[in-house]
């Protein structure tokens, strides 16, 4: 079984991380109409130098695909249900080495939202649909009984480095009482061959990916300390 997602601690320099919170808090407010739709994501076209840099490092040649940077609320108002992000770009396509960075600006604790992942990757991808707000998820009797791994302990410049075939969704509890600002990154290597992402040869190249994926995720600086 192939592991789903990887978290890294101290990936990004704190000054860093303060500055791109502050911008993407000034965003939010900026449009707070948004949260009337039900959104709580507004999109992101360009990574930071610094965070572009950490990924060339990581592999290559990866360019900037339909990313987000969600406010998370502890009243659960516009969390998210079960996802892959391989669902969400595109619908279904396939994106077979994309890698996915989640990163928190705001420090994850108890009393903050965060993310259940299923630790593995899934035997395969799950059908996806929009909901109400517009968000791809999925609602397959099959993925509802995966395990999931809740996520509640990070510091600002810790990371997750994810699969985009991992199933997650927002972990938001009663006793929650923060708000969780977070960007979702998703990179593809500029080699990737973009006819694969043909819905018709989905499943001909979902096992390729999974193993693009898989090499990704063990290709993380030596000098990071890893859980």
């Amino acid at each position: 079984m192939k592991p789903a997602f990887r978290i890294i601690r101290a990936a990004l320099p704190l000054d860093l991380v303060l500055v791109i919170a502050s911008t993407f808090r000034r965003l939010h407010a900026e449009h707070s109409e948004l949260r009337a739709k039900g959104q709580t994501g507004i999109k992101v076209t360009s990574a930071p130098d610094m965070i572009q840099e950490w990924l060339q490092g990581i592999r290559p040649g990866m360019r900037l695909l339909p990313s987000s940077c969600r406010l998370q609320t502890p009243d659960g108002a516009g969390a998210l249900e079960l996802h892959q992000d391989a669902g969400v770009i595109g619908g279904g396509t396939n994106p077979n080495p994309m890698q996915v960075i989640w990163l928190p600006l705001t420090p994850i604790d108890d009393a903050t939202p965060s993310l259940e992942i299923c630790p593995i990757i899934p035997p395969r991808h799950y059908w996806h649909q929009p909901d109400a707000a517009g968000y791809h998820i999925t609602r397959e009797a099959d993925a509802a009984k995966m395990p999931l791994v809740a996520i509640t302990k990070m510091n600002l410049g810790d990371i997750i480095v994810m699969s985009p075939y991992a199933l997650h969704r927002s972990y938001v509890r009663p006793w929650h009482t923060k708000e969780r600002l977070s960007l979702d990154l998703r990179f593809l290597p500029s080699w990737a061959d973009r006819r694969d992402r043909i819905v018709g040869r989905w499943m001909h190249t979902y096992h390729r990916g999974r193993r693009l994926c898989a090499m990704a995720l063990s290709c993380v600086p030596a000098s990071k300390k890893r859980t």
